[in-house]
């Protein structure tokens, strides 16, 4: 159920023989009316280290093998774990992206006007994507709501170790060695939506 408020009636029949039946005699009412309303507020809390708002992207086990052999790294990566508690649905997707390219949420080098894509991934242990049935691991997030998966859970989450990945592809990196001294960066902003 999404959060809300949720109003609802009973009514049950009173006498002898009826669904409420208190034995033989006389009944003022021939029926009685239980009201309800019941409010969802689910809950919902991430919880993310101190430093998470700074992402360095490297290369998997550093740059020793590009600074001594001239290797172009087949990736540039980073997992920043964080927490979650969660008793409902929501969504995450990307937002304000600073840069964009190919659809995606990209990264840039100011002193050459280049821009590279940005991909972005999340695994939620626990969570399923509702179009697919499966957990989420390493799924690619997309750049607005009207896109985003729902997502739920088949209980109440506490407290799970849980993963967002950013990665520039071989092909980015290969394109980025053009640009030597280059700086790239840029501002990414992961929503995490469970009033939707």
């Amino acid at each position: 159920m999404k959060n809300g408020v949720y109003t609802g009636e009973l009514r049950y029949s009173i006498g002898s023989g009826q669904q409420i039946d208190i034995g033989k005699g006389r009944y003022n009412h021939d029926s009685i009316t239980f009201k309800f309303e019941l409010t969802v507020d689910h809950k919902f809390q991430l919880d993310f280290p101190p430093g998470s708002e700074r992402v360095l992207l490297q290369p998997p086990g550093g740059w020793s093998q590009w600074a001594n052999q001239g290797r172009t790294p087949p990736a540039l990566r980073r997992e920043m774990p964080f927490r979650l508690w969660s008793s409902g649905p929501f969504m995450v997707y990307l937002s304000d992206c600073e840069y964009r390219v190919a659809g995606q949420c990209g990264i840039h080098n100011t002193n050459d006007n280049h821009t590279v894509p940005l991909e972005v991934a999340v695994t939620l242990p626990g969570i399923i994507a509702e179009s697919t049935g499966s957990f989420v691991h390493k799924q690619l997030l997309g750049t607005d709501k009207f896109t985003a998966e729902r997502l739920s859970s088949a209980s109440y989450i506490v407290n799970q170790r849980s993963l967002l990945h950013f990665e520039v592809g071989q092909a980015s990196v290969a394109e980025m060695m053009r640009y030597p001294g280059g700086n790239y960066k840029g501002n990414v902003t992961v929503m995490f939506d469970s009033d939707f």
